[in-house]
């Protein structure tokens, strides 16, 4: 083990999941040129180039490490000419992700980093590919960075105004710590270099104990000077200094020195050697193979590694470090199943060890690593295992995804895989952009995406403590909100470092009338499905992998190991591995994160022909960010400690602007887009971008749904999908109004043709005197609710506009629940006395709820136009004290998003519906409160509280259409109206007022039952769309039902997963 490189990195739990990681240089700073400060161009990343600087000033850090750097004035120009040497100059520069386990410098003692951040003045440092950013895009960029470099010299101008040197990650800076270093012997920096060499050494010999610290950052000349070709020592070398760049976290040049060495050996094996020095030969070539596969597991070049395990696992088959890195490889990259498979052999084969280990008594240390290695593996394994069923079936611990993302105000998923389905990009036509289409049939509620964000930013990512300092970080935020801010900030240098993320995003649409892009492609932007039907999910599993695998795949080539022709093949493999892991040739950077041409020709990325250097226009990404991102809210409440955040109008689903918050809409291309609304959306608390979700086109009754868990963005079927079939979602609250939806969605250019509006539309034509007594109903409706909100003590500020018509997120119409909880009855019966004074408001309210609930809406299949004034109603209502109104209102709110087949012109009233409860009728009164067809209540009050058939009839008329294929116009909506009907019946029945009439008791157990036959309903169409998963139901909806864990409202446990058969 002492020949492999620092213990700890590669054996990390498996790389985090999502698309956008920190910007850093593939190459090794020996294949680059030297580039001076004064030569850097605005905006770009000049790659294929280092600058050789010097630090002037004291570093200090708000959101990123800043300080002031000048170069020397001896460096040789990259344009050759030596005739006109430019003059130093003195730049910023910001270090981003500068912390643990990367910190430049960190006490021998373990202690906290040193205010100099590892940045002294006179520490000389080479920036790889250095990345000249404007002021103002990024935070920390002015204010107390201008001081600090009018402190150090700066030379004209403003500060604050000036561009400056950015580097995203420690791997593009190296210490220059050794004088013998070529970049600094023999120029004026050599003494520097020394004097600081010298400091360092002093410095931590003036420890207290603790023993040698790592020093990250250090990169000397003398491990391979004068190293020859073909020398079998100078491999020793090249990887004694691979060894140290890999401890210090700089894995590319390690990489390189690691195929350097390869090299060394490769020539050394060409001569006639004996017998122990080929062994010894060949031992240390799969050393070094398996180093570089440690090496690219760091930086993310996973085939490159894989590539490397391989090769290294021909030598030493069933090597358990070798195994390890190879499941990783295959993790990195999205073989699941593969990967498990490597790692499986990976434990067997630590287990042989422990085995062996336990037989002799001298080896105990090694059995404790061993033991932990294999503790580590068994859970490196069940992750493996788990990630394949996310990828390869959808299968997702939703409820323990959503106590996690709970219990974070960043709540980054990063141990899930992407699930994607049987859906694919494809041209809409007739002038429509693109869309999603299906490429298999699915059932309602299956999963079609679970897909982490590509880039997403949470208004708690901001560190405030850098607006106190810099105005254009506070100018931003002040206009943009914190989220959307950190977003604009994040994005041109994710942009510039990912180039599947470049792909994904510039086939993207910016909006307005420009060009639409082509369709994607699947391969480049990484929209491959990743489902498997179940009838081949086993199939082809670890097929070349694993030990068995790989010594098949070492006797496929026909060489004899050991022989020319085998080591001629070894070394073209790792060539070709090492060139693909630092983009050495065209297929490299097509693969591996290079600018892909697509993006460069579609614009997003600007790259002049002739010249090294790239840049991203930032004016169209924040276009297309404009009109694909997404404002989110979590599935479940947070349940940590936060700051208050700015106050979000949009929930889950909402598109997320740079200019504000904007709810989703649709623009004449097809693809998701921002809606400005009225101009008085809030502040987004967390913003994102998913490309493939940015493909759903709109419909108002869509056929699938989304929600948020984390950074996490589900969607499902919301009804039985063929192939072929467009998937479609809502971008903005389908409770609105008609004129209000079609102002929304005609201010981007398009008039929405969906069943809803269409049902509207052909309404209002042919029923002109209906929809204007509609029109005055409801301003009667705002009239009153603002006149009780105004005159009742008890409603004020329990009275206002509803959640459900407020919110203007896609999928949640009725956003927040109603307050049913406990303390809220409690407080109701205390103010019962002064409630009774309000009996006019009842009486008024109840005389308008029994219009909108009687002839209204005749003739109409959708009524979603009552969900606002009907919930409303329920609020003025529950105020007032009349909490048994206060229910029905709320089911009038349900039955208000069912879809009526048929259009049946005859409807209850509330008073026809409160009659009937008062007379005692049992199961035909819970059958009259929601509409059903004759012999829907036969099976009675009993039943209906327990058996999953009572949901079924209670949803029974108003959920069943008559194809069978719309129900609902939004499964959240329903889901969350359904289980407010239960909450304030519960509460209607845990009310004092009930006791006061003569037959209170009946009326109790009859609100009870009418509760528990209501949850049934909320946890039938929870199972029904969102994937049975009951835990999550009771999580995020127990305690507005009161219930516990399992068990539900009437106290008995029940399966309710998938019991809405396909009829209702």
């Amino acid at each position: 083990m002492a020949e492999s490189p620092a213990r700890g990195r590669p054996e990390a739990a498996g790389p985090p999941r999502g698309v956008a990681k920190p910007r850093f240089s593939r190459q090794p700073l020996a294949r680059l040129e030297p580039i001076q400060l004064c030569q850097l161009r605005l905006g770009y990343v000049h790659t294929d180039k280092y600058v050789l600087c010097r630090t002037l000033v004291t570093p200090y850090k708000l959101r990123a490490v800043a300080t002031v750097v000048t170069d020397c004035p001896a460096a040789a120009s990259s344009d050759g000419d030596d005739n006109s040497k430019p003059a130093a100059s003195q730049m910023r520069l910001l270090v981003h992700n500068l912390n643990a386990p990367m910190e430049i410098m960190t006490d021998h003692t373990g202690a906290a980093s040193r205010p100099h951040h590892g940045l002294p003045p006179g520490t000389v440092l080479a920036i790889k590919e250095p990345y000249l950013a404007a002021a103002g895009s990024c935070p920390g960029g002015s204010g107390l960075l201008g001081a600090a470099s009018v402190a150090g010299g700066h030379v004209g101008g403003d500060p604050d105004s000036q561009p400056f040197l950015r580097v995203d990650s420690p791997m593009d800076l190296l210490v220059i710590s050794d004088p013998r270093h070529p970049l600094v012997a023999g120029t004026a920096w050599e003494e520097d270099v020394r004097a600081a060499a010298a400091a360092a050494a002093a410095e931590v010999g003036s420890g207290c104990g603790g023993g040698a610290s790592r020093q990250p950052l250090q990169l000397t000349a003398g491990a391979t000077a004068g190293v020859k070709a073909g020398d079998a020592d100078g491999a020793v070398r090249w990887q004694s200094q691979g060894n140290a760049l890999f401890g210090s976290g700089h894995f590319v040049d390690a990489l390189h020195a690691y195929h350097q060495g390869l090299v060394a050996l490769q020539q050394a094996g060409q001569a006639q050697l004996a017998s122990e020095q080929q062994a010894a030969l060949a031992k240390r070539t799969a050393v070094l193979l398996n180093n570089s596969a440690a090496a690219c597991l760091g930086f993310g070049a996973h085939e490159s590694a894989r590539a490397y395990a391989q090769l290294a696992l021909r030598r030493t088959l069933g090597d358990a470090t070798t195994l390890l890195h190879l499941a990783k490889a295959l993790d990195g990259l999205g073989r699941y199943s593969e990967a498990a498979d490597a790692c499986q052999d990976h434990v067997n084969a630590l287990a042989r060890q422990l085995q062996s280990s336990n037989s002799n008594s001298s080896s105990s240390g090694l059995g404790l690593a061993v033991t932990a290695a294999f503790t580590d593996g068994q859970r490196f394994l069940q992750s493996l295992r788990q990630r394949a069923a996310e990828a390869e079936r959808g299968e997702y611990n939703e409820a323990g995804m959503a106590r996690e993302a709970a219990a974070s105000t960043t709540p980054r998923l990063e141990g899930h895989a992407d699930f994607i389905g049987p859906v694919q990009v494809a041209d809409a036509g007739e002038g429509r952009g693109r869309g999603l289409y299906m490429t298999a049939p699915v059932r309602a509620g299956q999963l079609l995406l679970a897909m982490r964000a590509d880039v997403a930013s949470f208004a708690a990512d901001m560190d405030t403590s850098t607006m106190c300092c810099d105005e254009r970080a506070a100018a931003d935020v002040a206009a943009l909100g914190a989220a959307s801010a950190q977003l604009k900030w994040d994005l041109p240098p994710a942009v510039l470092g990912c180039g599947r993320l470049a792909a994904r995003l510039a086939h993207l649409h910016t909006g307005g009338r420009t060009r639409v892009p082509p369709v994607p492609p699947a391969a480049e932007c990484g929209f491959v499905p990743t489902w498997r039907p179940v009838a081949v999910a086993g199939a082809g599993a670890g097929a070349a992998l694993g030990a068995s695998g790989l010594a098949t795949a070492q006797t496929d080539g026909g060489a004899a190991e050991g022989s020319s022709d085998s080591r001629g093949e070894e070394a073209v493999a790792a060539a070709r591995a090492f060139e693909l892991a630092v983009q050495g040739g065209a297929a490299g950077r097509a693969a591996q994160g290079g600018p892909p041409p697509s993006a460069v020709q579609l614009g997003l990325l600007k790259a002049p022909p002739k010249g090294s250097r790239v840049r991203v226009d930032v004016e169209q990404l924040a276009r297309l960010c404009v009109a694909n991102g997404f404002a989110f809210d979590q599935l479940l409440p947070l349940h940590v400690a936060a700051p208050a955040p700015a106050p979000v109008a949009s929930g889950p689903g909402a598109a997320v602007s740079l200019e504000g918050g904007h709810d989703s809409c649709q623009r004449a291309g097809g693809d998701q887009v921002n809606d400005g609304g009225d101009g008085s959306a809030g502040k987004p608390t967390a913003t994102g971008l998913w490309g493939l979700a940015s493909y759903f086109n709109h419909a108002c009754v869509a056929n699938a749904h989304r929600y948020f868990l984390g950074d996490f963005l589900f969607v499902r079927a919301s009804r039985d999908l063929p192939a072929g079939a467009e998937v479609t979602i809502t971008y903005l609250n389908p409770t609105l109004t008609w004129e209000q939806r079609s102002a929304k969605l005609l201010r981007r250019g398009f008039a929405c043709g969906c069943e809803l509006c269409m049902d509207e539309t052909e309404w209002r034509r042919g029923h002109p005197d209906e929809s204007q007594q509609l029109e005055e109903l409801l301003a009667r409706v705002e009239r009153l609710c603002a006149e009780a909100a105004a005159a009742c003590p008890v409603a004020e500020g329990a009275i206002g506009p509803d959640p459900a018509h407020a919110a203007v997120a896609g999928e949640a119409a009725v956003a927040a629940p109603a307050d049913h909880s406990p303390a809220a009855a409690t407080t109701v019966c205390r103010q019962e006395q002064e409630q009774r004074a309000q009996e006019p408001w009842v009486a008024r309210a109840r005389g308008v709820l029994e219009e909108l609930a009687g002839a209204a809406l005749r003739g109409r299949g959708w009524r979603s136009t009552l969900v606002g004034p009907s919930s409303r109603l329920a609020r003025v209502l529950r105020a007032c004290g009349d909490l048994c109104a206060a229910a029905r209102a709320r089911e009038l709110a349900f039955r208000s998003l069912c879809h009526r087949p048929g259009a049946r012109s005859q409807q209850p009233g509330a008073q026809q519906l409160e009659a009937q409860a008062e007379a005692g009728r049992g199961a035909a009164s819970e059958t009259a409160a929601v509409g059903l067809m004759p012999g829907a209540a036969a099976a009675g009050a009993g039943s209906v509280a327990t058996s999953p058939a009572a949901g079924q009839a209670l949803a029974g008329a108003e959920v069943t259409a008559a194809d069978g294929s719309e129900r609902v116009l939004s499964p959240e909506a329903a889901v969350q109206a359904a289980t407010d009907v239960a909450a304030a019946w519960r509460q209607a029945a845990g009310a004092g007022s009930l006791q006061q009439h003569q037959r209170g008791e009946e009326e109790r157990e009859a609100a009870r039952q009418r509760a528990r036959l209501w949850e049934a309903t909320a946890r039938g169409l929870w199972a029904h769309y969102f994937g049975g998963n009951q835990e999550l139901f009771e999580a995020r909806f127990g305690e507005a039902l009161e219930l516990n864990t399992g068990v539900a409202g009437d106290g008995v446990a029940h399966n309710y997963t998938g019991w809405l058969p396909s009829q209702i």
